[in-house]
């Protein structure tokens, strides 16, 4: 093989490495910000758990404060 075309080889192996190594370094990146954004939604979702815990909590203390204002007004339970 002439020396030509062992550089043109050499060049063309380079560039496809470089190419290939150019899309892991997308596909890396693209994954750390799906990896970001899941840590993200997780936060919110504990956060909306404890939201709902705390309505459901709260709904239970009215429930509650509402039975015995009715006790107290009306004198039944």
């Amino acid at each position: 093989m002439s020396n030509f075309k062992k550089r043109q080889s050499g060049t063309t192996t380079s560039a496809l490495a470089d190419g290939e190594l150019q899309h892991l370094q997308q596909e890396l990146q693209a994954l750390q910000q799906i990896r970001s954004s899941l840590k993200a939604v997780k936060q919110m979702v504990g956060c909306l758990n404890q939201n709902l815990q705390l309505s459901i909590k709260n709904s239970n203390n009215l429930a509650e404060l509402n039975q015995g204002w009715k006790i107290f007004f009306t004198g039944q339970k």
